[in-house]
């Protein structure tokens, strides 16, 4: 089997219906299949998926998250490329097959590709990233470049965006896929990362063919902003060398405990912010 597509559904039936349309609809030439990982969902999901003949769908049974849900999918899966490919995501053009193609055409040392994203309104999405480093916190950032773009056919990226990373399946056997640790965020950059540690590369072609709506699925600003921070520092533990993580948290716990206020949220919320910082 050429590509297991992987989506994980967290409540969004009918934007995981969609993406799931849209595959169908828009994919030749390739052997592929798709896995549906529902992460304990209340909006009907699991009565509807579990209907389905044309996908392979698993309950997790609890809501595990982006990353460890997509790690019990790739345990079902088969294909000689993994796609992790978010549920609020539209697939036209036939890109999956060109992507497949693409990766047929890579070096073995090219674990993980990606291509161009557009909004719902066809304008430039976050596409790739830059591995995080923890000096941005304090304002000592250079400009880094353009995460919506590239130049040329492709480019070596630091790391492909999570909404739709296809991954090389011997790579994932041999190095692991998405770090358990990561709830939601980060896990793309860490995946990458790690990757890159073992002398892989991460490269974004210059296709278009895949709509993110970027945010449908994830709508709580305090629940997100806890997440994101929370797995900003996980990440910052998995990269950094014990010693100087410590040191780099507590000084971001403490920049953070003077800044937290701009977000206007309640003492309670604002309190278990930097309790959830402090104990990440």
């Amino acid at each position: 089997m050429d590509l297991s597509i992987i989506i994980v559904n967290y409540n969004t039936l009918n934007l995981t219906k969609a993406c799931i349309d849209s595959v169908r609809s828009n994919t030749n030439g390739i052997d592929y299949e798709i896995i549906v990982v529902d992460n304990d969902s209340s909006d009907g999901s699991q009565d509807f998926f579990e209907t389905c003949k044309e996908i392979i769908f698993i309950e997790s049974g609890d809501n595990l998250g982006f990353g460890r849900a997509n790690n019990l999918g790739f345990k079902q899966s088969k294909g000689r490329y993994i796609l992790m490919l978010n549920s609020d995501t539209i697939v036209e053009n036939d890109i999956l097959t060109r992507m497949v193609n693409h990766f047929d055409s890579m070096p073995d040392d090219v674990a993980c590709i990606g291509s161009l994203l557009v909004h719902g309104n066809r304008q430039p999405c976050f596409s790739h990233g830059f591995f995080t480093k923890w000096q941005w916190e304090f304002g000592f950032r250079a400009e880094e470049g353009d995460s919506t773009s590239i130049k040329g056919a492709q480019q070596d990226v630091e790391y492909v965006s999570g909404a739709d990373m296809f991954v090389r399946r011997w790579v994932a056997e041999k190095y692991g896929l998405f770090d358990p640790d990561f709830f939601m965020y980060y896990e793309d950059m860490e995946i990458c990362y790690r990757y890159k540690q073992h002398g892989l590369r991460s490269v974004l072609f210059s296709e278009h063919g895949i709509i993110h709506l970027d945010g449908a699925s994830s709508k709580s600003s305090y629940r997100k902003v806890c997440m994101t921070s929370q797995s900003y520092i996980i990440y910052l533990r998995k990269t950094l060398p014990r010693f100087k993580f410590f040191f780099v948290k507590s000084l971001i716990v403490l920049r953070r405990l003077f800044t937290v206020w701009h977000y206007r949220w309640s003492l309670k919320n604002s309190f278990d912010y930097i309790r959830i910082l402090a104990i990440s």
